[in-house]
């Protein structure tokens, strides 16, 4: 009676499957050989055998029933756990099947298991993923077939192996085939090791950008790390080749690459280019694109020669004493003194971003890289970055009524001085409010700017005279030359044709020189009286 008041109460603690038990629990009941088990064990249990029973030893080698060789049950309340407990037929198998799986997983304390080998279980944590283990070994199988198919490689078929197997631009081979050469003979098993661990399993942007660090553990491209790059480049692309007799430009050439690099890339001016900024500068197109095109000119980008042109000719045509450096007077007759004084005096107390120039009050020609093209090109995230340190007086991150006043009332000034209309600024700022839409009324952050699509103009407004005034009297046909041009910036628009205008000049003094020269061995030519008559 014991025994079935415990089952009762065991079926009645699971509500999910208290429907279950009772059926299998009346069907146990209803059984023949059940009746009889639950008869002759009550009949024990009054005469006090069967805590007889429990107590005496069973040895597993003796012979004997069944009965004999394993205890029978106990009662609920002195039942030990893992005992076996007496169920139906149609259950018992299932049951004993449960049992032994789990006392196979599970260990016991109380005799030795055989834990079975790590060969017999199939791997079941990948530390990457499968598919990412398959495109490495297939990496590492391209790469060792590629590079030891020849037991003896050159500079050109080492390239050439690096561009193929590898996916890498020409113009890498020469710094990579030094570093891993000796006496001009490429060291194949000391690259394979470095190609294995840096190439295999990474896209083609993340090997170009392990291939350019000078060393496996850094984290970040510093200019320096650019520099035999470059080197490779000038001596291997033919667009280039003009170079090679003036050695002094090919240097000009590679310092203005590497700065447009990390202006691209690195705004902040922190000179130290992370994987995230090498992935969002677009860089390795822009290699792959130069290493395939012969014209270094087709490509609008880092390596545009005629871009480098006209950087140098701006600098050299400010810098009067060919110095190679830049005084506030120099930068004031930028673009026919389109910058105010109070913009440029922040300029050189390095407001916008820390001067490379060691020399006081002066700026180089790589602070100059940054100062023409974010006046060029306000769109970029860099030139509004840029002056927007330029207007942040407190450097708080908002652009205040006192701060843009301060340098609206030089522009005020310049508007007497040209004889145009003056705006007041209380009109001026209000508009300025309209255009931009700032998150807190009179608090303009460069969030906002950019929100709004109109960060050109609001620069130019307050220290631009001239660009301010042209933006209120452009001509039609050049905003859709723009429109239909949307893959040139700013900056591609105007080194063009600033590039157009140079040419032009050097072909006219060239021509005027050649005609001077002409006219005077003219003069040398004609005799004594050949104007007498």
């Amino acid at each position: 009676l014991e025994f079935c008041r415990w089952f009762e109460a065991m079926a009645s603690t699971s509500s999910a499957a208290g429907l279950l038990l009772d059926e299998l629990y009346v069907q146990w009941l209803s059984q023949t050989d059940t009746r009889a088990m639950l008869n002759s064990l009550i009949h024990a249990a009054k005469q006090g055998k069967l805590q007889q029973q429990t107590q005496t030893p069973v040895s597993s080698g003796s012979g004997g029933s069944p009965m004999a060789a394993s205890p029978p049950p106990r009662s609920p309340g002195s039942r030990s756990p893992g005992s076996p407990s007496p169920r139906s037929p149609s259950l018992h198998s299932q049951e004993a099947a449960i049992r032994r799986s789990s006392s196979s997983r599970r260990p016991s304390f109380s005799s030795p298991t055989t834990t079975p080998s790590h060969a017999a279980i199939p791997q079941f944590f990948f530390p990457k993923d499968r598919k990412q283990q398959t495109v490495e070994l297939a990496h590492t199988q391209e790469i060792r077939q590629g590079f030891t198919a020849s037991t003896t490689m050159n500079l050109s078929q080492f390239s050439e192996a690096l561009r193929s197997f590898c996916r890498l631009p020409k113009f890498v081979g020469p710094m990579l085939f030094e570093r891993f050469s000796t006496d001009g003979e490429l060291n194949t098993s000391a690259f394979l090791k470095f190609a294995v661990s840096q190439f295999a399993g990474y896209s083609d942007e993340e090997r170009l950008f392990h291939a350019l660090k000078r060393s496996d553990s850094a984290t970040y491209l510093s200019p320096d790390d650019w520099v035999p790059v470059m080197n490779g480049l000038l001596q291997t692309h033919p667009g280039l080749e003009f170079l090679q007799q003036t050695p002094e430009f090919q240097e000009r050439y590679s310092e203005c690459v590497i700065e447009r690099l990390y202006y691209s890339c690195c705004p902040i001016a922190s000179y130290r280019m992370r994987l995230k900024d090498f992935l969002l500068g677009d860089v390795y197109s822009q290699c792959i694109a130069v290493d395939n095109e012969e014209d270094i000119n087709a490509i609008n980008g880092y390596f545009c020669y005629e871009h480098f042109y006209v950087l140098y000719c701006k600098f050299w045509e400010l810098d009067t004493d060919h110095d190679f450096l830049l005084d506030r007077e120099d930068v004031l007759r930028l673009a026919n003194f389109s910058l105010t004084f109070r913009v440029v005096d922040r300029i050189f107390k390095a407001a916008p971003r820390p001067l490379v120039c060691e020399v006081p009050d002066r700026i180089g020609f790589r602070d100059f890289i940054w100062l023409l093209m974010s006046e060029e090109d306000k769109t970029s995230h860099t030139a509004q970055q840029y002056w927007f340190r330029v207007l942040d007086l407190d450097a708080d991150g908002i652009l205040s009524a006192y701060e843009l006043d301060w340098f609206f009332k030089e522009q005020m000034h310049r508007m007497e001085v040209l004889s145009q209309e003056v705006v007041t600024f209380d009109d001026i700022y209000c508009q300025m409010l309209d255009m931009v839409k700032p998150d807190k009324l009179e608090a303009v952050t460069l969030r906002d700017l950019k929100r709004c699509r109109m960060a050109p103009l609001f620069f130019n407004v307050f220290f631009n005279l001239n660009k301010f005034i042209q933006y209120e009297s452009r001509d039609p046909s050049i905003v859709f030359h723009e429109r239909n041009t949307p893959e040139l910036t700013d900056w591609d628009r105007y080194a063009k044709q600033e590039y157009l205008r140079l040419s032009m000049e050097e072909e006219e003094e060239q021509q005027a020189g050649v005609m001077e020269g002409d006219e005077s061995i003219d003069a040398v030519d004609m005799p004594e009286d050949a104007g007498v008559h």
